[in-house]
């Protein structure tokens, strides 16, 4: 199997479905087993590179020379990230497909998403990684709006104009990266940062770590992140904040390693502040809150603080609790937005469990990610600061997921329940939780991979 199939299989079949009626159900379970698919295929391609010794992909497109064409690389790294985001997607579209499809275009525009994201999760250079990101992005504009509703299109709206301020400042930084590096291409970054200590420049990197910041969600670049996902259904809410976030934590964890280094080990101290402070805002303010929609809303906000924490703590141990902390993310706030729309014991299962794995509870795969955390930042100069930070931030999760379980439980049920999506995803957050020797390993494998070369 060639590992450029999940792309393949995503980009091919978004336009065809797209142009047919997908309220149909041949139609759109044929979308979601072409995502079944290509998980799948992200998953094996995967396990084949970090335990069977198969060595990652290089393509240049078109036949063109290495420069000129676009060059698409296919690591673990990538199809990591590919893997945990494909998952978000397809239980996304299989919670919606067991209700009531709204529009006939939403499997089609899950597709276009999968596919962009593949796409930046894939490509080997900054400005087709900002080319894959927009296809992305522009799926996400028209989701965003789903359902056709006044409180949908305003969250929409907010988050359109938000997104292409980032994209113009991420466009702006790649412009100065090849003007003062001469070159946007991830090998060629890698080697310079490497080799003199040069790499991205610091003002392309600060512009590209802004940009990123923004779509990640990060303190205090976070407004659009409760307005968006307290307003849209359930489905977009748990694709947006389990699949699309997670390019952000990718192209911080990826393009960070290609940064200058000096500047790269002074930006290192601002990190860790900006990711402690958004760990403590978002966890207080989803402690303050009292509909279910906004208590996981600003939790993502928290998330996005544990990823920026890890990214400042660097080396070995950083990189894996940052890996750790993107797949507990994404399964858990996906699982809890998707239990909005469950009902019976599916519901109370799947926001018991999405619930605990938010607030760092054992049995669950976010208390994996929590422990690694806390023995990452405590190595640090400040660690007892950071420490303090995330047992702030833990005990006023603790005290929100709380009011969401209870809040939960009160929820009036509007259209039939969907009851298999959020409980499959609150199943692999506790096999995932239960498998902590294997899901270390892998985590730390593919941390060192990405420091060993840019995971290149």
């Amino acid at each position: 199997m060639t590992p450029l199939a999940p792309l393949a299989l995503c980009w091919l079949a978004a336009p065809v479905v797209l142009l047919l009626d997908a309220r149909r159900p041949s139609v759109s379970w044929g979308a979601a087993a072409v995502l079944a698919l290509a998980t799948a295929a992200d998953l094996a391609l995967m396990a084949q590179m970090v335990w069977g010794g198969r060595e990652a992909l290089t393509v240049i497109t078109g036949g063109w020379p290495a420069g000129v064409g676009i060059r698409l690389h296919v690591d673990a790294v990538a199809l990591f990230f590919a893997a945990v985001s494909s998952t978000v997607i397809l239980a996304g579209m299989v919670h919606e497909r067991g209700r009531r499809l709204r529009s006939r275009s939403f499997p089609g525009l899950l597709l276009f998403l999968a596919a962009g994201l593949h796409g930046a999760f894939f490509t080997g250079d900054l400005f087709n990684f900002y080319v894959f990101f927009e296809v992305s992005v522009v799926s996400s504009f028209a989701l965003a709006a789903y359902g056709y509703g006044r409180q949908e299109a305003r969250g929409a709206l907010i988050y359109i104009a938000v997104n292409l301020l980032g994209s113009v400042i991420f466009l702006t930084g790649v412009a100065v990266v090849y003007h003062q590096a001469g070159t946007i291409d991830f090998v060629e970054l890698w080697r310079l940062a490497d080799d003199g200590g040069r790499g991205i420049p610091p003002l392309g990197a600060a512009l590209l770590f802004t940009a990123l910041a923004l779509k990640l969600g990060l303190f205090p670049l976070h407004y659009w992140v409760p307005v968006l996902y307290s307003h849209a259904h359930p489905a977009v809410a748990a694709v947006m904040s389990g699949a699309l976030i997670n390019i952000g934590a990718y192209g911080l964890l990826r393009m960070g390693l290609m940064a200058a280094s000096a500047p790269r080990a002074r930006a290192a101290d601002l990190l860790l502040l900006l990711g402690a402070l958004t760990v403590v805002y978002g966890a207080v303010l989803a402690a303050n809150r009292a509909r279910p929609r906004e208590i996981v809303a600003y939790a993502s906000i928290a998330q996005a603080g544990y990823v920026v924490l890890a990214l400042g703590v660097g080396g070995p141990v950083g990189t894996a609790a940052a890996l750790l902390a993107v797949l507990a993310g994404a399964l858990e706030k996906a699982a809890a937005f998707l239990s909005l729309e469950s009902a019976g014991f599916a519901r109370r299962a799947s926001g018991l469990v999405a619930a605990a794995g938010i607030a760092g509870l054992p049995v669950t795969v976010g208390f994996l990610a929590k422990v690694e955390l806390f023995r990452a930042v405590w190595a640090t100069a400040i660690g007892p600061v950071l420490v303090a930070a995330l047992i702030v931030g833990t005990l006023f999760l603790f005290v929100a997921t709380v009011r969401f379980w209870e809040r939960l439980q009160t929820l009036p049920r509007n259209g039939p329940p969907a009851r298999g999506a959020a409980a499959a995803l609150a199943a692999l957050t506790v096999l995932l939780g239960a498998l902590a020797a294997p899901l270390g390993a892998l985590t730390v494998t593919l941390g060192g991979a990405l420091l060993e070369g840019g995971g290149r």
